[in-house]
Parts: C-alpha cells; sequence; structure tokens
C-alpha cells in the first residue's frame, strides 16, 4: 500500500445505486450486472481502452449506507445511458493485486477493510474511491483519505 496525490480525471460509463449488504447476496446484487453490461457494450468499441474503471462515489454515510458504482473508463462511453464521474483531486492509499478476477478483487476489498478497521489507521473521506484494472489479472484500488493523517 502507498499514499498517492492524484489529479482530477472523469470516467464515462454506466452506473447504479448500491449497498454493501446487497451485494453479499448474489439474487439482488447489482456490481456484477454492471460489469457484464459494461464489457457488452465495451465490445461494440472500435478501440477499446486500456484500463477499465469502478469508481464509488455519492456515499450516503460511510461503508454501511447506499452508494454510487460507475463502471467504464477515460473517453466516452457508446450508450445512450452513459453518464460521468469526476474523480477529484486528493490524496489516496493505493492497494494493489495481481491474480485471477474476480476472487482477487474480492481479497484485496478484504485487506482495505481490515486495514481501516485497525486502530490509528488512516481515516477514509467516503467521497470517491476507484478501482483501476490495467490486464485481466491486475487491479488497484484507491481509497480517498483524509487529508493531514499521516
Amino acid at each position: 500500500m502507498k499514499k498517492v496525490q492524484l489529479d482530477e480525471f472523469i470516467v464515462s460509463g454506466i452506473s447504479v445505486r448500491t449497498t454493501n449488504e446487497k451485494e453479499m447476496e448474489p439474487a439482488i446484487g447489482k456490481i456484477g450486472q454492471l460489469w457484464q453490461n459494461f464489457f457488452l457494450a465495451g465490445s461494440k468499441i472500435e478501440q477499446p481502452p486500456n484500463e477499465a474503471y469502478g469508481v464509488y462515489s455519492t456515499y450516503e454515510s460511510d461503508w454501511r449506507g447506499e452508494y454510487d458504482v460507475t463502471v467504464g473508463m477515460v473517453g466516452d462511453f457508446p450508450t445512450e445511458d452513459a453518464c460521468e464521474i469526476t474523480v477529484p483531486v486528493g490524496t489516496y492509499l493505493c492497494f494493489e493485486k495481481k491474480g485471477a478476477m474476480p476472487e482477487s478483487v474480492l481479497l484485496l476489498w478484504q485487506e482495505i477493510w481490515e486495514y481501516f478497521g485497525k486502530e490509528g489507521s488512516e481515516k477514509r473521506a467516503y467521497i470517491t474511491d476507484f478501482e483501476k484494472y490495467t490486464g485481466l489479472d491486475y487491479v488497484q484500488i484507491f481509497i480517498g483519505v483524509q487529508e493531514g493523517k499521516i
């Protein structure tokens, strides 16, 4: 894990609103279907992107409340229901893992939850977090943290 300062960028894609509680139930979880829809729409792109993003934003409160998930790419997304989300400038902790998906990303989220559950850990900002995929077996997860805590 490393601390990084990132500039603002825009992700274009498709979005849903959900909760972690809903996502633990495969029958009502929305994120898996969102990724399937992204890949289906992305297959129609003449030049597929080298990177894919899962952006978590508009948090109702913390990890227990509702939030938006936007799955997309930098650049125009080829669907009528495409939306844009701005990932703001800020301080993020970057966690990374290589391995088979989606198992690796699920394991990485468990590591992240454990890290933030420890006393004395940095405090999450709950503004914007995101996953960045740069290959079929590599993910980086960037968690926004409150400024000033080292």
